[in-house]
């Protein structure tokens, strides 16, 4: 399990007041007041309308931030194409080496990592590669091929888990780590899923909705470097969503398929609960998105009787800091 100054990068400090620039999630001692004092996500937010994308397409994954993004893979278009996204506008940049759709993808739009999927004639694959934002280049594969899968980290410790191992159609609950070289099986999710959303990090992960089969699942489990928990559900059972978030405590789940529809619905995690949030402007699944719990992007996916290249934006009240009560 990782300790607090690994996950928040900082000790708990005594200080004469507040820190000038505490990050989210830290604590401290505030020995003006007598309190420890807690920085804290906002859940709050609202759906902007951005840019069009290049290559409409559907079943990517996504990495990096809202200002700084990176799509890669998918399916009913340009299958192996990569775009980047500034905050403002869609760049194509090179391919990946391996077309693939229903992959996952983690890190940030300079150094992201890709894994698992679909080729475009359906042969299930354990591909990875690595992104240095210019070429893609393949590494170490998974252990085990599979499709439909989630992920978290950086392009140096990240994190796999679930999937499907299509044409056997095996919804799996294996999870694999990722330490810049290769990939070790480590503790399987509690429920095997595919299809699921995902964020956090590799020590610090949230795996929510998807499939167990037939049926849409709310199912959420968080990841503590060792172990799943199984938490919350989501309100809105789905699968094939748009999901971004920086830890295991704050997440966000954006539209996809409560099945046999699909919806504009966001929920918000705050660590111990989904919260609705503010609709999507566009009801649509199979979308990629990347980003923080307070500013991300969601971008590509199918609407009712088509495919989009819609882009949307996801912008949450900055962080504030409140007092913790003893009791």
């Amino acid at each position: 399990m990782a300790t607090y100054k690994e996950s928040i990068g900082t000790a708990v400090t005594n200080v004469a007041g507040d820190p000038p620039a505490p990050v989210t999630g830290q604590v401290w001692y505030n020995s003006s007041t007598g309190n420890f004092r807690l920085r804290k996500e906002s859940l709050g937010g609202s759906w902007a309308t951005g840019n069009t994308v290049n290559d409409t397409r559907s079943y990517l994954a996504g990495a990096g931030t809202q200002t700084a993004a990176v799509m890669m893979g998918g399916r009913y278009g340009a299958t192996g194409a990569t775009e980047t996204y500034n905050g403002t506008n869609w760049t194509e940049v090179n391919d990946m080496n391996t077309d693939r759709f229903y992959l996952s993808g983690t890190g940030t739009q300079t150094a992201a990592i890709s894994s698992g999927g679909l080729t475009p004639g359906f042969s299930v694959q354990n591909v990875a590669e690595t992104w240095n934002g210019t070429n893609w280049t393949e590494v170490n594969d998974l252990n085990t091929a599979r499709n439909g899968l989630g992920g978290s980290g950086t392009q140096t410790a990240a994190l796999s888990f679930g999937g499907n191992t299509y044409p056997s159609s095996n919804i799996v609950s294996v999870t694999e780590l990722w330490n810049g070289s290769n990939w070790t099986e480590v503790n399987d999710m509690n429920t095997a899923r595919d299809k699921i959303g995902s964020s956090g990090t590799q020590t610090a992960a949230l795996a929510y909705g998807g499939t167990t089969g037939p049926p849409s699942s709310g199912l959420t489990e968080s990841w503590n470097g060792t172990n799943w928990t199984e938490v919350n559900d989501l309100s809105n059972a789905r699968k094939n969503f748009g999901s971004f978030g920086t830890t295991n405590t704050i997440a966000i789940a954006a539209g996809g398929e409560l099945v046999p529809t699909r919806t504009n619905l966001t929920e918000v995690y705050n660590g111990t609960n989904w919260i609705t949030g503010a609709n999507m402007n566009v009801s649509k699944a199979y979308q990629a998105g990347a980003g923080g719990s307070t500013a991300g992007v969601v971008a590509f996916g199918a609407v009712p009787g088509g495919l989009t290249n819609t882009s949307e934006e996801w912008n949450s009240p900055a962080p504030v800091t409140q007092t913790l009560t003893t009791s």
